[in-house]
């Protein structure tokens, strides 16, 4: 494919801004640029006109500290760049820059799969920190070609001399300021808080966090006096002391030292450092923190777990936990209101209270469930449903208006609600439930009435697949609707400049024969429309692109389209009283066939491939031929209008 012709942007300040218009422009999934040139200015408070500093100008500024930080104006920094298309081998997908919320320490990130193994990796790894140094707005200090083999050894240094594949993340601190600190009063972070609630977008109010032990839990900032000056970023910034009037002395004295955290020795450790105090845990278990006291629950059996005993206990699936709750009153929350719980394995002997969460591997409930309550796991077990649960596997002895969704689901009794699965066996249906089968559904005995059974590719896995296909191939039409009216500007741009660069060209030629200079306009003139024709042939290539991504996506559908023709109901007993089924399909275009069954004889559903329409046979078909029989029942009124609803 004809590579993205590299656009040239000039006098950038904000370079993420930047690339994502590149980026949405020529339809591209990634971006990464090289810095051609970094233009410096002072702006000083009172004017509004900027500066420009040369590199000697800049490099004089900044070797004075005092001037460097001196108050009254700021440093600002704009760049040409070079804008290309993402490869795989770019840094930048293993490399991250950390800024600290003061902007005063800059930390390096290397990523769990990086490899050190080029020659020039770490020439590369540099120039990668400084382009993401510009990238979040931090200064960039221009420094002279004989100095950079000692920058590069000394960030090799920082780094500890890496070599290999990393085999998890590393984190370095490169760069923090020189005279500038922030005002530091003393704070305790809860580490796997903060990991948790990064990686899940939440906050919860009363909860402990699953730890390993050996695991470094909590982080103690030592109290820090505060310097003026210029911040990572080029901003001056003034820190104000606090009074130290006679008044203030007792307490400022307690704001020198860092907060004290009651703990037990038998669970944490804890180790100083100059700027912070870490507290290590020696078991495992769930960590929190709360009025400047420490503490692990080492537990793994519950009589309760709730907002007042113990709040929520998250973060267990990464820490292989195993939780069992034995309510001695089975009738009782063994699982309170609104509480949390996430671990591997989950036993809980009591009911589930309302709104209450459980996320887990393996999950068994020997209890009720509140319909507000909700599960998600690999596995599940529940006595008796009322909520909503989601699992690859799922029994259930009895659900009441619940809401099911696995891919193989075993159920004693259903009464109202919604089952969503790929294979579902009913030991008995009673009445008012929707049942979405994408494979097998096995009915045993239909007692009820009033239930709607549809054949759709209705499971979470189906039909996560088919909002995402559905999603991306919108997207690619977008794209693709960008990229043509690029096309048509530069086709008549070419189309308009072909005769004035043939004549160019015969003028370049002619002047290449007698030897004579040739004027820069003509060459130049001549060097853009190959740019264009260039830009030209990528955009149709990537057009071509998008188009076939769309189409294979659009395979992937019918491809389900073409497997749900393959489900079928298996039904042991007769249809009594009045229940609907319903076939939904995708293609050629989104429609459905219905089979109304009022006090029918017992018969199984399968689908007539061609004709796409429900089928009443009384022996479940084993090859093609028999897959053709027709119905073999006159009790049912079949539908096959694509657009009609089903009956509520």
């Amino acid at each position: 494919m004809q590579d993205f012709h590299s656009v040239v942007v000039r006098d950038v300040q904000d370079i993420r801004e930047c690339l994502e218009n590149i980026c949405a422009t020529y339809a591209l999934e990634g971006t990464a640029y090289e810095i051609l040139r970094i233009h410096t200015f002072k702006q000083f408070s009172n004017q509004q006109e900027r500066i420009a500093l040369s590199s000697e100008e800049f490099i004089e500024l900044t070797e004075d500290e005092g001037a460097y930080n001196a108050a009254g104006f700021e440093i600002i920094q704009s760049f040409d760049v070079s804008v290309r298309e993402a490869k795989e081998s770019d840094l930048v997908h293993f490399v991250a820059l950390e800024i600290d919320s003061y902007c005063h320490t800059l930390t390096l990130v290397l990523k769990q799969g990086l490899e050190v193994t080029k020659e020039k990796f770490w020439e590369e790894l540099y120039q990668e920190i400084e382009r993401q140094k510009a990238l979040c707005g931090i200064i960039i200090e221009p420094i002279q070609n004989a100095l950079k083999p000692g920058v590069i050894a000394h960030l090799k240094k920082q780094c500890g001399d890496i070599t290999g594949k990393l085999s998890r993340d590393m984190r370095v601190e490169i760069l923090r300021t020189s005279v500038y600190k922030p005002q530091i009063k003393s704070c305790a972070v809860l580490l796997p808080k903060v990991a948790w609630e990064h990686k899940n977008a939440v906050s919860l109010e009363v909860a402990s966090y699953a730890v390993d032990s050996q695991e470094e839990v909590l982080c103690v900032s030592v109290p820090q006096d505060g310097v003026s000056g210029r911040d990572l970023r080029g901003h001056y910034v003034e820190v104000l002391k606090d009074s130290q009037d006679s008044g203030a002395k007792d307490a400022d004295s307690q704001n020198d030292k860092p907060l004290a955290i009651k703990y037990d020795e038998k669970f944490f450790s804890k180790t100083e450092h100059e700027d912070r105090i870490i507290y290590t845990a020696l078991a495992k278990g769930y960590v929190s923190l709360s009025d400047n006291t420490l503490k692990l629950l080492d537990l793994q059996e519950f009589r309760e777990v709730n907002m007042r005993s113990t709040g929520s206990l998250v973060g267990g699936i990464e820490k292989d936990m195993m939780i069992t709750i034995t309510c001695p009153n089975p009738q009782d929350d063994a699982l309170g209101q609104g509480t949390m719980l996430e671990a591997a394995q989950i036993d809980i002997v009591g009911s589930v209270g309302e709104k209450a969460q459980i996320i887990g591997i393996d999950v068994k409930i020997h209890g009720q469930t509140h319909q507000s309550s909700s599960i998600e796991a690999k596995s599940c077990e529940i006595d008796f449903l009322k909520g909503s649960v989601r699992a690859q596997d799922i029994k259930i002895k009895h659900s009441e208006m619940g809401n099911i969704d696995g891919c193989n689901v075993e159920i004693d009794e259903v009464s109202g609600g919604n089952v969503r699965a790929k294979n579902l066996k009913v030991n008995k249906l009673h009445s008012h439930a929707k049942l979405y089968v994408s494979n097998t559904l096995e009915l045993q005995s239909l007692v009820g009435s009033e239930n709607e059974i549809y054949l759709t590719a209705g499971y979470y896995e189906l039909r996560d697949t088919i909002e995402h296909n559905n999603a991306h191939i919108e997207h690619c039409i977008k794209k693709i609707n960008t990229l043509l009216h690029l096309l048509n500007k530069d086709n008549v741009l070419i189309k308009q400049s072909k005769p004035i660069i043939a004549q160019l060209k015969a003028i370049i030629e002619e002047k290449k024969r007698l030897k004579e200079p040739i004027d820069p306009k003509i060459t130049k003139a001549v060097a853009e429309y190959i740019v264009t024709l260039k830009r030209a042939q990528f955009i149709k290539e990537r057009i071509l692109s998008l188009q076939a991504d769309a189409k294979k996506k659009n395979n992937d559908l019918q491809y389900i389209d073409e497997a749900l023709k393959e489900a079928k109901i298996i039904c042991r007993s007769p249809w009594n009283n009045h229940n609907e089924v319903f076939y939904e399909y995708l293609f050629p275009k989104k429609g459905r066939d219905m089979l109304t069954m009022q006090n029918a004889k017992q018969s199984h559903v399968v689908i007539d491939k061609q004709n796409r329409k429900l089928l009443l046979v009384d022996v479940l078909p084993e090859s093609k031929e028999q897959e053709k029989n027709s119905p073999s029942s006159n009790t049912a009124t079949q539908d096959s209008q694509s657009k009609q609803k089903p009956k509520s």
